[in-house]
């Protein structure tokens, strides 16, 4: 398994799109990481890594910058109908 395999979800607690990515992650078997915005050093990695970004959930996974549970969920959807995932 790569580290692009991985997915790093930037988010927060009550967050419910945070929430829902993690329950997309656990149901489809894949692999994540959580980081919470609202504790450093994740505050300023996340400032770094997405300047322009004030919502969550932001996601890496697989090379890509996801905005958001919709973006998140659309590649998702894509690589289980390429047989990617």
């Amino acid at each position: 398994m790569q580290n692009s395999d991985v997915a790093i979800i930037y988010g927060m607690s009550g967050c419910l799109y945070c929430l829902k990515c993690e329950q997309l992650c656990q149901s489809l078997g894949i692999p994540y990481t959580h980081k919470n915005v609202m504790e450093e050093p994740t505050t300023t990695e996340f400032r770094q890594l997405f300047p322009n970004e004030i919502n969550v959930p932001q996601v890496i996974w697989k090379n890509a910058h996801l905005k958001g549970y919709d973006e998140f969920t659309q590649m998702v959807n894509n690589e289980m109908k390429t047989g990617a995932l």
